[in-house]
């Protein structure tokens, strides 16, 4: 497990380790911004898995959605816990509200899956409890009443405060697909900025020699590789959340 992404080192340290960088120029290597291929790599595996932040910072934060149409709000990204700290430092708890109103869990909703502290996977969606489904909507009887006028629709929104994320740390397939799709995308310039005529791999002591055909697959095979992980933690996406903000500054 790690506590941080790779970094702009950490790619560098990989194609170096490789023999991919021995024909470059120090002024073309100097050129190539492995940070921002890292950052990119990072960006595009959260859009995918769904889970933005993927990384957790242990920050309560608030998310407010819309009232779902049954009784089941997904949620978009998530939900590690209702604890953690503010953006000072200081213990921090949260909960979720309806229309400003405290609901409790296992009273009026439950956090779904259940067992996804025993997984150690966030929670991923809301069902909420209802007496007269059919009649009362799935607040039951002790939900807001609800018209279509803009001020009783704002008494349905619902507020999710707590620490968002998909874990404390990164799973190591995790950061080493991040690794090699960093990889993957600054290859091209690396290719780009030598010689032009025939690269190298090194690994194990043994000496590969290849040249543009081969290095665009190897290209494709980190890419491919990032795919693996991706459909390994992606999940689909919840109704979209309205806006975040730290606890304590709503």
């Amino acid at each position: 497990m790690y506590d941080q992404w790779p970094t702009g080192l950490d790619v560098r340290a990989w194609l170096t380790g490789a023999g991919l960088l021995a024909d470059l120029p120090a002024a073309a290597l100097a050129a190539l911004d492995f940070e921002a291929a890292a950052q990119a790599a990072v960006s595009e595996f959260e859009h995918r898995t769904g889970y933005a932040p993927f990384l957790s910072t242990g920050v309560v934060e608030t998310r407010y959605f819309d009232r779902p149409d049954g009784n089941r709000l997904l949620l978009r990204g998530g939900l590690l816990s209702f604890t953690g700290v503010d953006a000072e430092g200081e213990p921090e708890t949260g909960g979720l509200t309806v229309g400003g109103q405290a609901y409790t869990a296992g009273t009026h909703y439950i956090l779904l899956p259940q067992n996804a502290p025993a997984l150690r996977r966030p929670y991923t969606s809301v069902r909420f409890f209802s007496h007269n489904y059919q009649d009362a909507g799935i607040y039951g009887n002790w939900g807001p009443s609800f018209s279509t006028s803009v001020s009783s629709y704002q008494l349905w929104q619902v507020a999710v405060t707590g620490v968002w994320g998909y874990g404390a740390a990164l799973p190591a397939d995790v950061w080493e697909g991040i690794r090699q799709k960093a990889a993957g995308l600054i290859f091209p310039q690396v290719r780009a900025a030598g010689t032009g005529l025939r690269l190298g791999y090194t690994e194990l002591g043994v000496t590969e020699q290849f040249g543009i055909e081969v290095s665009t697959k190897f290209v494709e095979a980190l890419h491919k590789a990032f795919d693996v992980v991706v459909a390994a933690y992606e999940h689909r996406p919840g109704p979209r959340s309205l806006r975040v903000v730290p606890a304590g500054r709503q």
